[in-house]
């Protein structure tokens, strides 16, 4: 038996209606750091949507969401600044 799922295409307004939630969680924990590792948004995401955003993160470049990639990697490295 082969099952097929399709991902629908999500809407910039869907998007960070789903991301923005996520995003308030990271930066709530972002002190927590697992050894060199600080959960970034898609790390709150149900597992339900997390396929969709990753999908929309691969395909739509964003600078708010490079500095936000950027920030959280700088977080789990431990640097001062971003």
């Amino acid at each position: 038996m082969v099952v097929c799922i399709k991902i629908m295409k999500m809407e910039k307004k869907d998007f960070y209606t789903i991301y923005i939630p996520a995003l308030e969680k990271a930066f709530q924990n972002d002190s927590i750091n697992l050894g060199f590792y600080v959960k970034s948004p898609e790390d709150y995401l149900d597992d339900e949507v997390a396929s969709q955003i990753d999908q929309h993160l691969e395909e739509h470049e964003d600078e708010f969401l490079e500095k936000t990639a950027c920030y959280f990697d700088a977080k789990s490295h431990g640097f001062p600044s971003v």
